[in-house]
């Protein structure tokens, strides 16, 4: 396990947490 491993699986997870936050945003403003 290297760094760089570390830090793409923290990227995906804050990635996903950040994009499901933009899509309910976004579904909240077209509601």
């Amino acid at each position: 396990m290297g760094v760089g491993v570390l830090i793409k699986a923290g990227d995906t997870v804050i990635d996903g947490s950040f994009r499901s936050k933009l899509n309910r945003l976004s579904d909240a403003l077209q509601a």
